[in-house]
């Protein structure tokens, strides 16, 4: 058996993991769940994951949720001599902060942002709750200006996670380089990466969707 991720197109923390096992070379199928017509919420995907949420990876049984543990295992099982993880503990512990200011503040108030525009049937973002993410620029941008990357003066898993929610995040909310000169950089760098490319069609296909919703508003 092969190793099966179960994605929405679209969706940060999918592109997340596509995007580390492209770093990784680790070869992915890509099971698509049909969001639309409720499949998450079918018997046999509650089996998976019952949290009812993308992705959940099968890695020849072994099944595991939520994209930052997924991240982790992968860089643990399959990056071998990689600088994505670390096995020096206070350079994990870094790693793992970063991955739940992720979780629990990037990719919180992106959602808050976007969320009403495609479950709520909104049809414009709360200008309060772009504020609520500006801030999150402010901070990556303290933390940038005295580490070459978010969790040290290497490229991990977490630069992959928080790069992929800001890609997400920069159209509605784009980086201004005169507020936030190291962050941009740092965007800039990712955005004309290998790691972009991989995870283009799912980037393209939120961008899609915001123009839908919000029209000449996202370039």
């Amino acid at each position: 058996m092969g190793k099966k991720l179960y994605i929405v197109w679209g969706s940060p923390p999918v592109n997340a993991v596509i995007m580390t096992a492209k770093a990784l070379n680790v070869e992915l199928e890509l099971h698509e769940v049909d969001f639309a017509n409720k499949e998450y919420l079918s018997h046999w995907y509650l089996k998976i994951n019952p949290s009812h949420t993308v992705p959940a990876l099968d890695d020849d049984g072994f099944i595991l949720w939520d994209s930052h543990a997924i991240l982790v295992y992968l860089a643990e099982t399959y990056g071998k001599g990689s600088t994505l993880f670390s096995t020096e503990p206070k350079e994990r512990y870094k790693i793992l902060q970063m991955l739940n200011f992720d979780c629990g503040i990037v990719t919180k108030k992106m959602a808050n942002c976007i969320w009403p525009l495609f479950y709520e049937d909104q049809t414009s973002i709360d200008p309060k709750q772009l504020e609520y993410l500006k801030d999150v620029h402010v901070v990556l941008e303290r933390i940038l200006k005295t580490t070459k990357y978010v969790a040290g003066e290497r490229f991990t898993i977490a630069d992959i996670s928080i790069f992929s929610s800001l890609t997400i995040a920069d159209m509605i909310l784009p980086i201004q380089e005169d507020e936030c000169p190291n962050l941009k950089k740092w965007f800039l760098d990712y955005k004309n990466s290998d790691l972009y490319k991989a995870g283009e069609k799912s980037i393209e296909t939120t961008r899609l969707g915001l123009k839908f919703k919000l029209g000449n508003v996202i370039e």
